[in-house]
């Protein structure tokens, strides 16, 4: 049992739980590394098009800062999990602290990559991005903050031999479920991206048929999977560091930041796929705005 103060010694867990949910976290790490390197080929051609063949934009040093850090992330981090970590101290917090940093940043970046698209849907007002953009950077604070703190790491590790490769905590990765609220401001921004996306489009769409607004709809469609993606993966997140065992604190680390780079990476290409030339250049904005459609039927008048 976990004392109230969660200190719990290495032998209050099982040295076979141990070895399951040290198993369930390479399964998973394996599998998502799969899918993240099955995605880059099936989506390579279409990379090449939409990116490196077309005009440099923020867009697409995006997509490339996501695309590429997230597959050295994984792999890194799968391939340290894969081993037996001698030191039971400077190795494990040092990759623990890297991880949790790396992991911070992309996750900053794929919310940047959501935002200028809701920023881009409203028309890149001055007034949106006083509100969007301090919201990011509160966001990555936030996260620095509760991940950093001198309270967070515990020095202690499980250590069974080769039977147990990587790092697992022998006491919970912060005293309590405090770390559980680092999850938390992907949430919060990704909530907020959605009901600003929802209402938008659906703004726009009452106003013209759905067949004559593609880019809207798939706005709409990709705000939608991008929000379901992110609360399911940080609130079953929330829910392990909040409540599970120590163990289990990595199991969804590498399969939550393979998902935020899929969903991210195809949001952009499909966009990109669907949008005309002018959206490579930076001047899709106005295009979406129920205004500017306005004026493009008093001239055509």
């Amino acid at each position: 049992m976990i004392s109230a103060r969660w200190t719990p010694t290495e032998e209050e867990i099982p040295d076979a739980i141990v070895l399951s949910d040290a198993r369930l976290t390479n399964y998973l790490a394996a599998a998502a590394s799969t899918v993240l390197v099955a995605d880059y080929f099936a989506t390579v051609n279409e990379e090449i098009d939409f990116v490196w063949r077309k005009r440099w934009s923020v867009a697409s040093i995006l997509y490339l800062w996501n695309r590429y850090m997230t597959i050295i992330t994984v792999v890194s981090g799968a391939t340290f999990m894969f081993r037996e970590i001698e030191s039971n101290k400077v190795s494990c917090t040092s990759f623990i602290i890297a991880e949790g940093l790396v992991s911070t940043l992309l996750v900053a970046s794929f919310d940047l990559m959501l935002i200028l698209r809701v920023w881009i849907l409203y028309g890149k007002t001055r007034r949106m991005s006083f509100i969007l953009f301090p919201m990011l950077l509160a966001e990555m604070m936030s996260m620095l903050v509760i991940l950093l703190l001198p309270a967070t790491y515990l020095s202690d590790f499980i250590h069974l031999g080769r039977l147990l490769p990587g790092c697992y905590f022998t006491t919970p990765v912060m005293r309590g479920p405090y770390f559980a609220f680092y999850a938390l401001p992907p949430i919060l921004v990704t909530f907020v991206m959605f009901i600003l996306t929802v209402y938008k489009c659906s703004l726009t769409l009452r106003k013209d048929k759905a067949a004559e607004m593609p880019i809207v709809t798939l706005f709409l469609r990709d705000g939608i999977i991008w929000f379901l993606v992110v609360f399911g993966i940080d609130g079953a997140q929330m829910i392990i560091w909040a409540t599970g065992r120590a163990t289990l604190t990595q199991v969804l680390i590498i399969p939550s930041l393979v998902l935020y780079s899929l969903v991210s990476s195809r949001v952009l290409l499909n966009t990109k796929a669907l949008s005309r030339p002018s959206f490579e250049d930076g001047e899709e904005s106005t295009s979406l705005l129920p205004a500017h459609r306005g004026k493009q039927r008093r001239r055509a008048s």
